[in-house]
């Protein structure tokens, strides 16, 4: 009996700790774009990434909810200079405004997984991006689906794959994978 009392002093205790969570990396931006019939994948990030979410908070909800992001698209980073140019020319310059805006609305899952939407605000078009989440060990990573026509883009689309004709076989696919992600970490007192 005495056991259990410990246990469960202890227990509650350990129910009170007063924890927070760190951002302990920078906010990574990463996407995935699609060519060819065949859907082949061309995956980059962005060097020119903003975002005034909290560096700490008690909760994973409390460090992203509200935060806000400001992408510079003419930083994109695909690892091949000359990509990253014809992308800069005949796609995101095809748009309205050089910046992408991303505003985190809602959390909704717990500390391992759930969904997070996104407020995007891109060629002047805001729109809600869902995407899934996971928290492995210290590390957050949320991905989704961003299709370019919901964003009025369809015509910056026709450029690219204009551009790219060939290395593109014809086919520049309009459903872009996005993804963000940072490390974090929790320390807890007592």
């Amino acid at each position: 009996m005495k056991l259990l009392i410990l246990s469960l002093i202890a227990s509650a205790t350990l129910l009170q700790a007063e924890c927070t969570l760190k951002r302990t990396s920078d906010l990574q931006v990463n996407w995935k774009s699609f060519k060819t019939p065949l859907k082949l994948g061309v995956g980059g990030t962005f060097n020119d990434v903003k975002t005034n979410n909290l560096a700490s908070a008690s909760s994973l909800q409390e460090l992203l909810e509200k935060s806000e992001v400001i992408i510079n698209t003419k930083n994109v980073n695909s690892k091949n200079p000359g990509r990253d140019a014809k992308l800069v020319s005949f796609f995101f310059e095809k748009m309205e405004g050089k910046d992408i805006n991303a505003k985190v609305i809602s959390l909704n899952g717990d500390s391992l997984s759930g969904k997070v939407i996104i407020s995007v605000l891109m060629n002047g078009v805001t729109k809600e991006v869902p995407m899934k989440y996971t928290v492995n060990t210290e590390h957050f990573e949320a991905k989704g689906v961003l299709d370019v026509a919901d964003f009025s883009a369809l015509p910056a689309l026709d450029s690219i794959n204009k551009a790219c004709f060939a290395l593109h076989q014809g086919k520049t696919w309009q459903d872009v994978e996005i993804a963000f992600s940072f490390t974090m970490k929790k320390s807890c007192k007592h």
